[in-house]
């Protein structure tokens, strides 16, 4: 393959399965502690793999024009949660795992991270989009559905390099 060094890229896997909405974390609930004692099935958190550096994140819905809004949230160990930002998600067409459909389009708002570091790609026209992001040493990603379409199950799922 070229010279290219794949030693640390890491296949596509799921992260969790969102099936309840949550409030967006209050700055004073953003605890490691307080994660953990949340209901299965309100947030996806994945533990990005050592040496990974930067995320691909891609999702899957129940079905076409599904709409959702996930606040992301990251952390260093066990410290923390920051804001990263907002991504609102639509799903498409293109059939993804268990006759789900692909999310064709991300739109990022309130980032508050490097802008430089996070990119969505291939939005809309009913392709798999997919947000990428630097994670500039953080370990973790936690993703809240803050609004999620009814009778749904969002998928989210990662990939590295």
């Amino acid at each position: 393959m070229g010279g290219v060094n794949y030693v640390n890229k890491q296949p596509w896997g799921l992260i969790g399965e969102i099936t309840a909405s949550k409030a967006a974390l209050a700055v004073t609930g953003r605890k490691a502690s307080d994660v953990a004692a949340f209901a299965r099935g309100s947030y996806a958190l994945w533990e990005v793999p050592l040496r990974i550096n930067t995320a691909e994140i891609k999702f899957s819905t129940t079905a076409d024009a599904d709409a959702h809004v996930v606040d992301v949230y990251a952390a260093r160990g066990n410290s923390d949660y920051v804001l990263v930002g907002t991504l609102t998600l639509t799903g498409g067409t293109q059939t993804g795992p268990n006759s789900n459909v692909y999310v064709d389009t991300i739109v990022e708002g309130g980032i508050v991270w490097n802008t430089s570091c996070t990119e969505v790609i291939n939005t809309a026209g009913n392709h798999i989009a997919r947000w990428i992001i630097n994670l500039v040493g953080y370990n973790r990603i936690l993703f809240i559905a803050t609004t999620l379409a009814s009778n749904t199950t969002l998928q989210v799922y990662g990939s590295g390099i």
